[in-house]
């Protein structure tokens, strides 16, 4: 083997080092995001069952006749309908990005090695071929773990609109607890 052709496998292995090292980073990076989109989804079963009793004893409230004013029975109502709406499309957003979006790529695959490694090519092929599919498969999965990102995010953006809308919702009970 000539001096140009180690120096050529040298730097090919070091290129297959450091795109196994991308596919690690994004595997990693996928797994994190399905956690937090995990987590997402339980924390937000929790709110919806904490607002939905809240609805109800509002709703039973209301239909009892108690003390309160129509006015604030109304508004109150209205308040948690739309707390509701908010998570409700949260939590179908991060569904959507936890459920299961197109097939994450393994790389370098167990029976491609196989069959590389029963054919004898020469190791400056094997790294040129894995090398030339590689990029393909980090940026498909980049691709999909973007598309997750995206649709969690927008799953963030309605989290935070049924929270803004739960801190006004308790100060309007608070203001009409105080001047009532």
């Amino acid at each position: 083997m000539s001096e140009d052709d180690e120096k050529i496998i040298k730097q090919d292995k070091l290129l297959f080092k450091l795109m196994m090292h991308t596919y690690d980073d994004e595997n990693k990076r996928n797994e994190l995001i399905d956690s937090k989109n995990s987590q997402m989804i339980a924390f937000l079963g929790i709110m919806l069952t904490i607002q939905l009793t809240l609805f109800v004893n509002v709703l039973s409230d209301y239909l009892s006749g108690n003390e309160w004013p129509f006015l604030l029975k109304i508004s109150s109502c209205i308040f948690l309908i739309f707390n509701l709406l908010f998570y409700v499309a949260a939590i179908n957003k991060f569904i959507d990005a936890y459920a299961f979006c197109g097939d994450f790529k393994n790389a370098p695959k167990p029976k491609l090695l196989l069959e590389k490694s029963k054919s004898n090519i020469g190791e400056r092929k094997a790294l040129k071929y894995f090398l030339t599919n590689f990029p393909d498969i980090i940026c498909h999965n980049y691709e999909l773990i973007e598309n997750k990102v995206q649709k969690a995010n927008e799953g963030f953006i309605f989290l935070k609109a049924g929270g803004f809308v739960s801190i006004l919702f308790i100060i309007y009970i608070l203001s009409w607890m105080i001047y009532f």
